[in-house]
This record gives structure tokens, sequence and C-alpha cells, in this order.
């Protein structure tokens, strides 16, 4: 009997807390009151956490524009991001430069441009930064 009222004042207070945002008084039975088992309302906001340790990867950078590239954004596994007001595009994500330098030098005739570009904790930095 105690689970069914449990699993009662569950939906309750999920039915509840799904609505206005404003606190509200509500009449819980005294018998459902003494029940042992804590319950947890779980909300829907998010917490973002940062890695314990700093993500330091090598990408290849293959284009940057002020507006938003629908020719750059259709390439397979392009990573879009939006740094100091550019939309840059980047290729691949390697542990080390020369992985990154290799991947460069078999799309550099697709992409003349291409340089390799380090990322930390999704940041980017200098090369001389990242391989000291």
């Amino acid at each position: 009997m105690k689970s069914l009222q449990l699993f009662l004042l569950s939906l309750f207070l999920i039915f509840i807390s799904c609505g206005d945002k404003a606190p509200k008084k509500i009449k819980v039975d005294s018998e459902i009151k003494n029940i042992e088992t804590p319950i947890r309302v779980y909300t829907e906001e998010m917490v973002e956490i940062e890695p314990l340790i700093p993500t330091l990867v090598f990408t290849v950078q293959i284009g940057a524009n002020k507006k938003e590239s629908p020719v750059y954004s259709s390439i397979d596994n392009v990573q879009v991001s939006q740094e100091n007001g550019m939309f840059k595009y980047r290729l691949g994500s390697f542990k080390t430069y020369q992985e990154a330098k290799s991947f460069r030098k078999t799309i550099v005739h697709k992409f003349p441009g291409a340089f390799v570009q380090a990322v930390k904790n999704k940041q980017a930095i200098s090369i001389q930064e990242a391989i000291k």
C-alpha cells in the first residue's frame, strides 16, 4: 500500500512541478507524510560541468566567414564554432600536431588555405602554446 501511495505522491509532485514556477502550498495526507523513502524531484535545468582535465586537440581549419556559410556547413563532419564574430569551420580532432599536419596534407588540394589549429577546452590557442 505504501508503494502505491509513494507512486501517487510522485506523480502528483511531477504534475505540479511542470506547471507554474510560483511556489504552491499543497495539502498532504498525514499518512503519506510519514513515508521514510526520500523523494527527489528533478528539474529540466541542465548544468554544464567543465572537464577536470584540460582537453587539447588539434584540428584543421578550412575556412572562416563573418556570416554562416551554407557551403562549408554542408561538408560532412565539419565542426562549426563562432569566435570573435566569425564562423570558423574545422575538420578532424587529433591528439597530436603531427596527425593533424598529415590530415591537412590530404585535404589541402580542396582547401588551399587550410591550416592546423590547436583547440584547448573549446578555445583556439596558438600552436606554440599547444606544443610546449
